[in-house]
């Protein structure tokens, strides 16, 4: 497949939530933060993260974003500290006037079009370096 011209690479993924679910899962009762996002730097595409509690976060990568080329909705599996993952699990719960925004920084780049569009020639895994969270308080 050729390449477009004028493509723009990517070192993160931005996306605002739109909702966050705590699951509760087997007779372990392992908690998973479930969030939908709607991804705002690639057109029409959306995410779902998986995010887990750890004790200790391994030093190259809170995670993976499996990303399908032939649909626009990723999902990604991710660490994160106890600590952290109580923050979200309690600040999500609040409705405010925007929502919460998660910008995840990628260990490798991906290409995006002058129109946005998410640009692969094969279903992508990505490695997430880091991740910030921007919560609105009013």
């Amino acid at each position: 497949m050729k390449n477009p011209p004028n493509l723009e690479r990517l070192s993160n993924l931005q996306m605002f939530v739109q909702s966050a679910e705590l699951r509760i899962l087997g007779i372990h009762s392992r908690l998973t933060l479930e969030v939908s996002c709607q991804l705002s730097n690639i057109a029409r595409g959306s995410c779902t993260l998986s995010f887990h509690p750890v004790d200790a976060i391994p030093l190259h990568a809170l995670g993976k974003i499996e990303v399908p080329i032939h649909r626009p909705v990723m999902h990604g599996d991710l660490s994160i500290t106890r600590s952290l993952f109580d923050l979200l699990r309690h600040e999500l719960r609040h409705v405010t006037s925007r929502p919460a925004s998660i910008v995840l920084a990628l260990a490798e780049e991906i290409a995006v079009t002058s129109l946005g569009d998410l640009w692969l020639d094969k279903t992508t895994t990505l490695t997430v370096r880091d991740m910030s969270v921007i919560l609105p308080l009013v």
